[in-house]
């Protein structure tokens, strides 16, 4: 039996900009071995900061970033 479990920034950031592959496979091994997954609002709020601040992403990006994760076999709204 899996838990769910909340992503945080960091797993969520290393996941969709891949600037570390081994943290992000390391993320998506977590989501895959999970039942399910979820972010809290808090963490959505710190991922638009970090990577409109941190990685100058372009609005269009920046939506393309939030929407990927939906598509994520085990993230759970």
């Amino acid at each position: 039996m899996t838990l769910s479990v909340a992503l945080d920034t960091n797993a969520l950031v290393r996941l969709l900009v891949n600037d570390d592959p081994d943290q992000a496979d390391v993320a998506a091994a977590l989501i895959d071995a999970s039942s399910a997954c979820f972010v809290l609002i808090t963490a959505a709020v710190e991922l638009d900061w970090v990577l409109r601040g941190s990685y100058k992403l372009p609005w269009a990006l920046e939506i393309a970033a939030f929407t990927a994760p939906l598509r994520l076999r085990g993230l759970r709204p």
